[in-house]
């Protein structure tokens, strides 16, 4: 049976961003409606997901209303689960409140299974670790979760990505242990937001795939300063015994502005 799911990653999303994002302020104001952004794109491309699957920075630092907002606007739009992981820039209280609906979790492990898929979703995101890490006791609920019901295809999701030299962000910080703990699963694939770009790679043997930014794309340029767009995307996988993944990419261009570090 062939089970089919989207990818989305951060929408950056706020009702108003008025004191939000510090110095990316200037392009946030500029940014179109990154939920309306995903509408133009389902409208375009007509897709039926059996689930969701969101790989953070949701909101930009929002509020539990922000959250709860995403949450029903994404509901309307699909009627499917939605499986997902914070990022950097949520606020991890609000996400909970707001968007889970549930009591914030210590751990750094959620586990799901969604039409014959199991879902592992790593909580990359610290507070002290913008680039994100992943703790060696978040390695060791993945290897006891890894250890049981091994026969399940199974994706990883994370929000920060783990290729280094991916783009010019550092990638996310792990002990040796969990790239040795991918090598030696049954993980069909990794799957990862952050960077805003999207690319098809390799990590610990396994496919990785980053879907891009539903709201702004920045590019390095010289003097230190970043130019930003906003083209949004979104990937579309299909699993029957085997994974293929299709982006689907607006083409419609908008320049954002120019930002001096």
């Amino acid at each position: 049976m062939q089970t089919t799911f989207l990818h989305i990653s951060d929408l950056h999303y706020a009702r108003q961003y008025e004191g939000k994002g510090g110095w990316l302020n200037p392009i946030l104001q500029e940014m179109d409606d990154p939920l309306q952004q995903l509408q133009n794109l389902v409208n375009e491309n007509p897709v039926k997901p059996d689930f969701l699957l969101l790989t953070g920075d949701i909101c930009e630092d929002g509020s539990a209303e922000d959250y709860s907002y995403v949450e029903k606007r994404l509901t309307m739009m699909f009627h499917v689960p939605m499986i997902s992981t914070p990022g950097n820039h949520d606020n991890k209280e609000y996400y909970y409140k707001g968007f889970l609906k549930q009591k914030q979790s210590d751990s750094g492990l959620n586990d799901t299974l969604c039409h014959g898929i199991r879902i592992l979703s790593v909580d990359s995101s610290d507070i002290a670790h913008q680039d994100g890490l992943i703790t060696e006791e978040t390695v060791h609920e993945l290897q006891l979760a890894l250890n049981s019901h091994c026969e399940v295809p199974t994706i990883l999701i994370t929000h920060h990505h783990l290729i280094p030299d991916q783009v010019s962000i550092a990638a996310c910080a792990y002990p040796a242990a969990f790239m040795e703990t991918l090598q030696n699963s049954n993980i069909l694939a990794v799957l990862n937001g952050h960077t805003h770009h999207p690319n098809i790679g390799k990590f610990a043997g396994k496919k990785c795939y980053t879907t891009g930014s539903l709201s702004f794309i920045g590019w390095d340029c010289a003097d230190k300063v970043v130019n930003f767009t906003e083209q949004p995307s979104m990937m579309l996988f299909q699993y029957d015994n085997q994974l293929s993944c299709t982006l689907i990419q607006s083409k419609k261009q908008k320049q954002l502005g120019s930002v001096r570090l």
